[in-house]
């Protein structure tokens, strides 16, 4: 029978504790993670203290890649359900300390993901008069070349493209779509993503009583 996320976001407020605000996660936003319950169709991880994020489980064994309670990742958020207050997370990477599965994940992890919401370093290599065309960071051919559109740049109407962004600029642009081997981008989404991260961040120093512990703590108090 598959979870009830709806019934695991409400988990940590079920226990009696009434934790700050959550931070408000978006798709696009980079954020790390701590698992702390592995069902069979999803993995349920902690955000910032908050259990309010999952990976699809048969996203994971398709890519080979194993999470055990207690690993640490880092993932982009691909979207947000608001109804249950839960997140989905685009493929993880290792943190520090973290176990991602066997010897095939070596593999599986390398190089960039390349899915709707990432953020990813990419270089100019071609420029028109209705945008850019860029090559991301490790990545090879057509299956990691993409298009920023003007309107995606963050630059005013007019601006000189050639001069802002010559061949071989390093840039930084969130995908937008990655469907039927074109991928759309956008620097203007990047920055926005960046901004409303450091926002957030700047929310969270907020000051939060210790004694509420994590949803980990409580789950381990519940054994």
């Amino acid at each position: 029978m598959p979870e009830d996320k709806s019934s695991f976001a409400a988990m940590f407020e079920s226990q009696g504790a009434q934790p700050k605000k959550r931070r408000a996660l978006h798709a696009g936003d980079r954020v790390e993670a701590v698992v702390v319950q592995v069902g069979k169709d999803s993995v349920f991880v902690e955000v910032d203290g908050h259990a309010q994020a999952f990976f699809e489980a048969s996203e994971l064994r398709d890519a080979h890649i194993t999470l055990a309670v207690g690993d640490k990742v880092s993932a982009n958020v691909v979207d947000v359900d608001t109804a249950q207050g839960l997140a989905r997370l685009g493929r993880p990477r290792a943190l520090t300390g973290a176990t991602l599965a066997e010897a095939p994940v070596g593999a599986v992890m390398s190089g960039p993901v390349v899915e709707a919401g990432t953020l990813v370093s990419a270089i100019v290599d071609k420029i028109e008069t209705f945008g850019i065309f860029v090559q991301i960071e490790g990545t090879t051919g057509r299956s990691g070349r993409g298009l920023i559109p003007q309107a995606e740049l963050g630059v005013t109407r007019g601006t000189d493209l050639r001069k802002t962004f010559p061949i071989g600029t390093k840039v930084v642009a969130k995908i937008l779509d990655a469907t039927e081997g074109k991928i759309r981008m956008s620097i203007k989404g990047a920055k926005d993503a960046e901004e409303r991260a450091d926002f957030e961040a700047a929310k969270g120093k907020a000051a939060v009583p210790a004694t509420l512990g994590t949803f980990a703590d409580l789950l381990k108090k519940k054994r």
